[in-house]
Parts: structure tokens; sequence; C-alpha cells
């Protein structure tokens, strides 16, 4: 992936954020193994179920714990997705989207403008990276950032992913978080439930959209094994 901005990708308010999704195609152009698939409401899935990953809320109920997905340099498992994203906390400590109770920055991988470095004059604390971005050298080097990441996918092998044939890889952008969404659908029905005649939200009017299922996708590259180059993707 490579930022062509002059800012952070993506920009703006912490709940915006990027993603990945990377899909393993069989020969009849089956999806057997993915990373951040979403479902109708943009929330990212485990794999190929229907299975919202807990990192979608940054709570975990049987751990009972916050989590969410770290910066990945190399993803192996279906429920790892590489997620552009500023993540912050209040002053107890729990991640929180309030822009007055925003404390401190647990992550932040957000793509940097290409030549970004630690040294500039423009106050670099506000927009350095957090979190396991720091150690990426595509993030921070001497030379300053390359304004690109790189990642691998490695693919367990088994019996249904010995059918792959190709893969697709799409970097989407989203405006709200599930979290953020979940809160804002709520907050939506409460109204709903207390006015008559509250008119229905945009939800219903997303499907055959640039934006169905709550997702943008910027750019998208798909290649088979035996090509000698990646192709455009010819319906996102």
């Amino acid at each position: 992936m490579r930022n062509l901005a002059g800012h952070n990708l993506a920009s703006g308010v912490a709940f915006r954020r990027a993603f990945i999704t990377f899909e393993a195609l069989d020969a009849d152009g089956n999806v057997v193994w993915a990373s951040g698939r979403t479902n109708s409401v943009g929330a990212i899935l485990k794999g190929t179920s229907d299975e919202i990953l807990p990192t979608e809320f940054f709570y975990d109920p049987a751990s009972r714990k916050q989590v969410w997905q770290p910066h990945y340099e190399t993803i192996s498992n279906d429920g790892q997705v590489q997620i552009y994203e500023e993540i912050i906390a209040d002053s107890q400590g729990k991640i929180t989207t309030s822009f007055v109770g925003l404390d401190k920055v647990l992550k932040s991988n957000r793509l940097l403008p290409k030549g970004w470095r630690t040294n500039a004059d423009l106050s670099p604390r506000y927009t350095r990276p957090h979190g396991d971005a720091e150690h990426d050298p595509e993030y921070i080097n001497n030379a300053g950032a390359t304004g690109a990441d790189k990642i691998t996918y490695s693919i367990p092998l088994t019996d249904r992913t010995r059918a792959i044939v190709s893969v697709r890889a799409t970097l989407n952008y989203s405006g709200d978080s599930a979290l953020l969404f979940e809160r804002t659908l709520y907050d939506w029905q409460r109204r709903r439930d207390s006015a008559a005649g509250l008119s229905q939200p945009a939800i219903s009017t997303l499907p055959g959209t640039p934006i169905e299922n709550w997702r943008l996708p910027i750019a998208c590259g798909t290649r088979r094994f035996e090509d000698t180059a990646s192709q455009a993707c010819q319906r996102w």
C-alpha cells in the first residue's frame, strides 16, 4: 500500500480508518481464505465466517479485556487484519472516541506521507506512529518514511486452501468504526421509539452503491499464480 497524499491516511478524527481486505480464491472464484471481510454494516469479520471480530468493539468477552488489531508486518491468521487507524484511551485507560476524553495514544499506524521524519519542524509528536508501527522501518528510518506499507500474507496450508489459484487485495476506507456505528444505530433506534414519524436512516439505501457494506474501496488488485503482474479488479 502506498500513500500518495501529503498527510496521514486515513486522516482526520480518530474513528476514521482504512483497512485491507485480502481474499484467496479457488478456480470457481469462491473465497476460501480471507482477512478483513465485512458484513452489511461494515463490521470486520473473522475470515470467511459471519463472526464479528471482538477487536471491532475493542472488547473481548472471553478475557474481559480491551483488544484491538495491532500493526502487522506479517498476517498468518484469518482473525488478523491490517487496519490503518488511531486508537486513543481516556484518562482511565479505556478506549474512547470522545473528543473531550482523549488522553493517551495506544495505536497509530496511519499511512504516513512519504518523507515524514522524526526531526520534522511540524511537531512530529502529533503525527508520529505509535505502537508496533514505531518498529516498522517503512514508517521510521533515517531517510524518512517511505509513504508505503508492505504486508506479507502467510496462508496456512489445508485441504481447503490447496485449491487457491488467485488472490485479491482491496484497500477500503471507512468513516466510522463498528463501535461508533453501533452507538449511532442504538441512538437512532432510541430516538425512533420516542418520536413518531422519524425517517429511516441511510442504512437501507447502501446496496448497489459505491459504499455498499459501509466501506469505500480505494484501490483493488488481483493476481493469479501464473500471472507475471497484478491486474486492477474489474468490479469492486
